[in-house]
């Protein structure tokens, strides 16, 4: 499963080459976006050697006065800020899609795409295909990915990717950081060593733009972008440092995605792919206001 920090497929009576499975595609993407949130897991594994709180832990943690933290069991909390809700349910034979109702927790929620947003707490009905798990990420937060083709104790060597689901409309929102934390991976260091930031995101939505401040460790000299997911609205003007970033696949630059997206988990629709130079950067998206009443 892609939101859990153990993955590995076993099996000592049945067929294990899962590239031979009906649904290979479905399973390839969850396996590619899994190695892809390593930061993510990284990051929630320091925080449980800190705190005692596992990576994947239960709702109520978060929700004790509420009844629904209980009865929704086949839920739960994937880091700090990501709610899984997997579907263990059957799809509809005509309408290839499965129903899970899945209870949003106070505050505001942003699906794993963009696509909606929700408040809570409430309960809401998904729709979802087989390639789709329900994920909720908390509105503000940044979810770092890695290259899921990255050998796992590599230096990275490609750009750190912070995946920022913004919703159809940009709502006001108060500022949120993101961290990712990082050691050697392999020595014992870490513990004598105290929870530090390699990089982080701060994000803080307004009215009509999206305003970005990403930072570095010292000397770390990474390239980073961000993607902010479901983004409906054409661009008016994007910055960063003060300076203008075009449109453009190079570095500074930005790219809008419409419907060409291949995969609901790794490259959904709507896609704004921001591109700044080396961090600490700055940055503003500022959208058009007349498509955002």
């Amino acid at each position: 499963m892609k939101t859990s920090p153990v993955f590995r497929t076993h099996c000592d009576h049945c067929e294990r080459r899962f590239y031979l499975f009906p649904f290979f595609e479905a399973m390839k993407d969850a396996m590619l976006l899994r190695s892809a949130l390593v930061p993510y897991v990284y990051t929630a594994a320091r925080q449980a050697f800190d705190t005692g709180v596992a990576p994947v832990h239960p709702l109520h943690y978060h929700w004790p006065q509420l009844s629904e933290a209980y009865e929704f069991e086949h839920q739960y909390m994937f880091g700090a800020d990501v709610l899984a809700a997997p579907v263990a349910t059957p799809v509809d034979n005509r309408t290839a899609l499965a129903s899970k109702p899945v209870w949003v927790p106070p505050g505001t929620w942003v699906l794993w795409d963009g696509s909606r947003l929700f408040t809570g707490p409430a309960v809401v009905q998904l729709q979802v295909t087989r390639a789709e798990i329900p994920l909720l990420v908390r509105q503000g937060a940044a979810v770092p990915l890695r290259d899921p083709l990255a050998a796992s104790f590599a230096p990275p060597t490609s750009p750190l990717v912070w995946v920022v689901p913004v919703g159809p409309t940009v709502q006001p929102a108060p500022s949120q950081l993101s961290v990712v934390y990082e050691d050697d991976g392999l020595s014992e260091a870490y513990l004598q060593q105290p929870f530090s930031a390699a990089a982080s995101l701060c994000v803080v939505q307004q009215s009509r733009n999206v305003t970005l401040e990403l930072s570095a460790a010292p000397a770390d000299g990474r390239l980073m972008d961000v993607q902010l997911r479901g983004v409906l609205a054409s661009v008016a003007a994007v910055t960063c440092n003060g300076q203008p970033v075009p449109p453009s696949a190079g570095r500074p630059g930005y790219e809008l995605t419409g419907l060409s997206s291949t995969s609901w988990l790794l490259a959904p629709n709507h896609t704004l792919t921001l591109r700044p130079a080396s961090a600490p950067q700055l940055c503003s998206v500022v959208f058009m206001i007349n498509e955002l009443l």
